[in-house]
């Protein structure tokens, strides 16, 4: 944090709350553009259905990365994002009002499979048996259609290509859906990026399932009244 600081760089940070990671230095954090909350839930029996932490460390841990980013430098905005799935709907209203209590922007977004091989199989009908009912009954995945589909734009372009995804070991990968490394990062000049990605195998394939397009999920207005913010993802 402190060389991207000293680069100019904006940097965006998003962290489901497990780790409290404090900073002890006045100003390291001015040029962090916005924090991100990641919540599947707002309950501990939602938390022991995808993490399995508790869910009030998890809360205690948000509120202690607030004050302490605070008091780092951090003046941008802490974004509360709420994963939607079929059994945490009653949940967001809470979670909302915990929001607003603590000044976050309050983001609900649909959950879904966030693994791209199967994605894949499920836009292809070739999921099998077993995880296609964990999906039905967890997952609200109405928009992945193909009447959605065609509502791609004809010079539709995936808004990872405007992204550089790396991993913890600094490959470029391909997006944040898809692991697959390119190089190290300072192997790889600038331009090389989108290349690559344009002939992966990997992009090809999104872009022909539209999974490119289809995995941004409608906004969610009508879910209260706070506003989703549709350039955030």
């Amino acid at each position: 944090m402190k060389f991207l600081n000293g680069e100019r760089l904006k940097v965006i940070l998003s962290t489901n709350c497990s780790k409290v990671v404090l900073f002890d230095e006045g100003n390291i954090l001015s040029n962090l553009h916005f924090v991100m909350f990641s919540m599947p839930g707002f309950s501990q029996q939602s938390y022991d259905k995808i993490h399995g932490f508790k869910f009030e460390k998890i809360v205690k841990n948000m509120l202690e990365i607030k004050q302490n980013f605070r008091s780092a430098g951090f003046i941008g905005m802490f974004i509360l994002a709420f994963h939607i799935y079929q059994f945490n709907v009653n949940e967001i209203q809470p979670a909302a009002e915990f929001a607003g209590q603590n000044q976050f922007e309050f983001v609900p977004f649909l959950a879904f499979i966030n693994d791209f091989q199967r994605q894949l199989k499920y836009m292809r009908n070739e999921l099998d048996d077993h995880e296609l009912k964990r999906a039905s009954q967890k997952l609200f995945l109405y928009y992945f259609s193909e009447d959605r589909k065609k509502q791609r734009p004809q010079n539709y372009v995936c808004p990872q290509f405007s992204k550089l995804a790396i991993d913890e070991h600094c490959n470029i990968i391909t997006c944040c859906g898809d692991t697959t490394p390119m190089d190290k990062l300072f192997n790889v000049r600038p331009d090389d990026v989108n290349r690559w990605r344009m002939s992966s195998k990997v992009c090809r394939e999104c872009r022909e399932a539209g999974l490119d397009f289809l995995v941004m999920p409608p906004p969610m207005e009508n879910v209260l009244t706070f506003q989703p913010q549709p350039d955030l993802f």
